[in-house]
């Protein structure tokens, strides 16, 4: 009413009547026992109590719109999650998050690389989860941490009947002798594998680079190449078709961490996104993956 200087607009904008605003008006006059507005003048205007009651009330609005905005934002947690989990291990961390928060929203994007760090920076996500320690690009830095979460054993799977199932491995230089089928080169395992490979000075052969662990399986399964692969990936009925080589002796495990940046609060969403997280890991133990 005050910017329009009439209470017929102000009632057309607002949908309602004109003798409903004016007794808004007198009702707010009451409540305050100033007089806000100058009848005597047209188009109407405000009196000086008027125009300094609108002033702060203007400002008390924008801060309730922006309280209201920052609300509905923290009402939201973004994930960047490693491929390696996001397509097993993440399944089950979603649906008990949105099983007990069902009113808050769930992002998640794939990023396997150390230059996502900057999407924490840049506040597009709350949480990265990434994979850490050896053979892994992700670095300590003074506002990134990394909290691990979990750990898996690599693992050689082959043929049944293969010769690497029929005696005790010695090193990762006898894995070289076979055809290999791998995960990308920028991943942690393959990562290891080559450097192991480079300090033995073995020469290998990739025959194929396939993220799908259980295409991975079938292909190993039929014949094409041996593979290595986490412990908690390996189901009770690939055992079947597949020999397992345990790898603990010769490769690390793999170390999935939770990265946050220093200094900037969680949101309450990601907090209890965190714990869920974790919760959900420690109760599937080994199987998680």
């Amino acid at each position: 009413m005050a910017r329009l200087r009439s209470m017929s607009k102000a009632a057309a904008v607002l949908d309602t009547t004109q003798s409903t605003i004016s007794k808004r008006v007198q009702r707010l006059e009451q409540l305050l026992n100033l007089q806000l507005v100058d009848r005597q003048t047209r188009p109407i205007g405000l009196t000086v109590e008027g125009r300094t009651f609108q002033r702060l009330a203007s400002g008390f609005l924008e801060s309730v719109d922006s309280l209201t905005q920052n609300a509905r934002e923290h009402r939201h947690v973004s994930l960047a999650v490693t491929p390696i989990f996001i397509s097993h291990g993440l399944v089950p961390v979603v649906g008990a998050f949105r099983a007990a928060y069902p009113e808050w929203q769930l992002s998640v994007m794939t990023a396997a690389t150390p230059a996502t760090a900057h999407l924490l920076r840049d506040g597009s996500v709350d949480v990265w989860l990434t994979v850490t320690g050896p053979g892994s690009r992700a670095q300590e830095t003074g506002d990134v941490a990394y909290e691990p979460f979990f750990a898996a054993e690599r693992m050689l799977i082959v043929p049944k009947g293969h010769p690497l199932s029929q005696r005790p491995l010695t090193s990762l230089a006898e894995i070289g002798q076979y055809p290999l089928i791998t995960r990308g080169p920028d991943t942690p395992t393959r990562a290891l594998l080559e450097e192991a490979f480079e300090r033995a000075g073995v020469d290998y052969h990739i025959v194929l680079e396939l993220d799908d662990m259980d295409a991975v399986k079938r292909y190993v399964a039929y014949g094409l190449g041996i593979s290595i692969v986490m412990q908690n990936l390996i189901d009770p009925e690939d055992t079947r078709s597949l020999a397992i080589v345990p790898l603990a002796k010769f490769m690390p495990p793999l170390e999935l961490s939770i990265a946050t940046l220093r200094g900037r609060p969680l949101t309450e969403p990601a907090r209890r996104f965190i714990e869920v997280l974790k919760a959900t890991v420690a109760h599937a133990g080994p199987e998680m993956g």
